[in-house]
């Protein structure tokens, strides 16, 4: 039975590195082309594809871009340097390899490592672009891919594709500036007792302008909680016991629509040193509840934040 195999050269990226070409940074056209491509596997029923991704930091955030705008977790990954590499044949024994499973198999990699494969699998130059995709057909018993075994489907490119996302899902014709799940978000409410008073943990935003909370975009494959608790981390350096249920939802608008935030209450029970904390540009500091109230902008927020501490019991 023919399988599906998709190529894509990691998007329009920067070196990040003086000298070292291989560790490069994708640039924000190179992550909007691969949430594109995301959003093209699902209208092509491709999206519960295995991915294989070279190390590289360019190839790696393509491969999570386009899972997360095909709805699904960046778990699904395998890193492979075989797909770092020049060689054909590390590229043909990853997929001899890749032959034992079911279904579509998709590789992120580097303009020689795909651009070899490609012309191997189809016979003929192919010559992809920072972001391109090639759509093969492969027969089976593909574990020995002789030159010239594939069939060219399709040769897509992210400039092709229509610009904005479709909203709420792939079925809408609604189309927003980011893919779906960054419109729904999660927050976490950062507390602590001190001798018996209710105390919170509030952050500079990222232009450090004015106070908010942890927050960050729903990541597919988490919980809303638990992607909340991935925010806190990065955010505010903070790790702690996050309650599964939300208290109270708020809403900002950004990305051209409004995003919708729930909030779960975290306990902090450990708060990092600045040199492991990822975002310390950020300032944070421990306020009462009246006056973290006072100082968060969003006044939906505020008000979760003032419910929150006259119903809860701190105890001794």
């Amino acid at each position: 039975m023919p399988r599906d195999l998709l190529l894509m050269r990691a998007g329009k990226s920067r070196k990040i590195r003086d000298g070292d070409r291989s560790v490069r940074e994708l640039k924000d056209e190179g992550k909007r082309g691969a949430q594109k491509m995301g959003i093209w596997l699902c209208e092509r029923g491709l999206h519960n594809v295995q991915v294989l991704s070279s190390p590289r930091p360019d190839a790696k955030v393509s491969a999570e871009k386009l899972l997360k705008a095909a709805g699904a977790s960046a778990e699904r990954i395998t890193v492979d340097a075989r797909l770092a590499k020049a060689d054909v044949n590390q590229g043909l024994n990853l997929l001899a390899e890749a032959n034992n499973t079911t279904g579509p198999v998709l590789c992120v990699g580097h303009k020689r490592c795909i651009d070899n494969l490609a012309d191997h699998i189809v016979d003929q130059p192919t010559a992809l672009g920072a972001g391109d995709l090639l759509h093969l057909r492969i027969p089976d018993g593909w574990s020995a891919l002789f030159r010239g075994a594939g069939e060219m489907i399709e040769h897509v490119t992210p400039q092709d594709l229509p610009d904005g996302f479709p909203y709420p899902d792939i079925s809408w014709a609604e189309r927003r500036e980011r893919p779906a799940y960054y419109y729904s978000q999660s927050a976490v409410l950062p507390f602590r007792r001190i001798q018996g008073r209710l105390e919170i943990l509030i952050i500079t935003s990222s232009k450090q302008n004015h106070w908010v909370l942890p927050k960050g975009i729903h990541e597919p494959g988490l919980t809303a909680a638990d992607s909340a608790a991935k925010e806190a981390l990065e955010e505010a350096g903070i790790r702690g016991r996050v309650d599964t249920v939300s208290i109270g939802r708020f809403h900002q608008e950004k990305w051209g629509a409004e995003c919708s935030v729930d909030v779960f209450p975290m306990e902090i029970t450990e708060i990092l040193p600045p040199e492991e904390w990822v975002e310390n540009h950020r300032g944070r500091c421990w306020v009462s509840v009246e006056t973290a109230v006072v100082r968060l902008r969003n006044r939906d927020l505020a008000e979760i934040v003032a419910r929150f501490g006259a119903t809860s019991s701190v105890g001794p």
